[in-house]
C-alpha cells in the first residue's frame, strides 16, 4: 500500500514539475490510446458518498450503452451547459485519464480558473471551448472552470472506447 502510494505522489510530482519547467500551458492531447475491448453495461455503480449539493443539477451522461451520472455547479459555463441539454458532444479519450470535446457553442467563463483537478471533476476548457470528463489522477494546463462532479463510481471508465459520440442529458 504504501509502495502504490509512494508511485502515486512520484508520478504526480513529476507531472506538475514537468508543467511548471516547459513555460507555457499544455493543452490535451488528442491522440487516443488502445484501450482493452470490454462489453459495455448498463449498471452503473456509483458513489454513496455523493450527494448532490443544494443548487446543483443532475444530469446523465451517455458513452455507448454505459450511463454515468454526475452533477453539475452553479458556475456560469455549468449553467449554460444546463440550459443547452441535451447535447451530444464528439468526444476522445486521452490517455487513460479523461474524455474530452467541444462544446457546439462557448459557455460563460467568468473564473477563476481551477487548478487542483481531481478524478471525477468535470471541467470547462475556455480556450477550446471543451467539457470535460476526468477519471484519473492528472495535472491542470490551466484555465479550467470546474463545472461538476461525476457521482459514479470511477471504475464505469474502465474499457470504454477511445472515440465516443457522449450525450449529456438532466437526469
Amino acid at each position: 500500500m504504501r509502495k502504490t502510494l509512494a508511485l502515486i505522489l512520484g508520478a504526480t510530482t513529476a507531472l506538475i514539475l514537468a508543467g511548471c519547467s516547459s513555460g507555457t500551458a499544455s493543452e490535451p492531447s488528442a491522440t487516443p490510446t488502445a484501450t482493452s475491448a470490454a462489453p459495455n453495461t448498463t449498471e452503473v455503480p456509483t458513489d454513496s458518498s455523493a450527494t448532490p449539493s443544494a443548487g446543483s443539477t443532475a444530469i446523465t451522461i451517455t458513452i455507448d450503452d454505459t450511463t454515468i451520472t454526475a452533477t453539475l455547479n452553479e458556475s456560469a459555463a455549468a449553467q449554460d451547459l444546463v440550459a443547452a441539454l441535451p447535447m451530444t458532444i464528439p468526444s476522445v479519450r486521452n490517455i487513460d485519464i479523461e474524455y474530452f470535446g467541444a462544446t457546439a457553442a462557448p459557455l460563460t467563463e467568468t473564473g477563476p480558473f481551477y487548478e487542483d483537478v481531481q478524478p471525477g471533476d468535470v471541467v470547462y476548457y475556455a480556450p477550446k471551448d471543451e467539457v470535460a470528463l476526468i477519471f484519473e489522477l492528472t495535472s491542470s494546463p490551466g484555465q479550467l472552470t470546474k463545472i461538476g462532479d461525476i457521482t459514479s463510481d470511477l471504475s464505469i471508465f474502465d474499457g470504454l472506447p477511445d472515440d465516443a459520440d457522449i450525450l449529456y442529458e438532466l437526469g
